[in-house]
């Protein structure tokens, strides 16, 4: 049985479709992982309590939050460099 239920946001819905077949793959398997371990490879991103981010492999990272306590929401997805392009403003 899953620990959190998984919601997908529009913009990661948009993100995860300019990704290779073989990436998007990987986020998906660290979606399930996550799941039910969000300590594994997460951290939370600087300047915002409220927001996490987990490492899919070394250029990709996820973007999440917990909406309650049995649901997560997905946010982003892209290249590392996504957090320094301010593209994590509008969550």
């Amino acid at each position: 049985m899953d620990r959190y239920g998984i919601l997908l946001s529009e913009s990661f819905k948009k993100d995860v479709k300019k990704l290779s077949e073989q990436n998007k793959k990987l986020v998906f398997d660290k979606i399930q992982i996550i799941r039910n371990d969000q300590r594994y490879q997460t951290g939370k991103v600087r300047g915002r309590k409220d927001l996490y981010k987990t490492r899919v492999n070394d250029s990709i990272r996820l973007f999440w939050k917990y909406k309650n306590d049995k649901l997560i929401i997905i946010l982003r997805v892209g290249h590392h460099d996504i957090e320094k392009q301010r593209k994590l403003e509008k969550i």
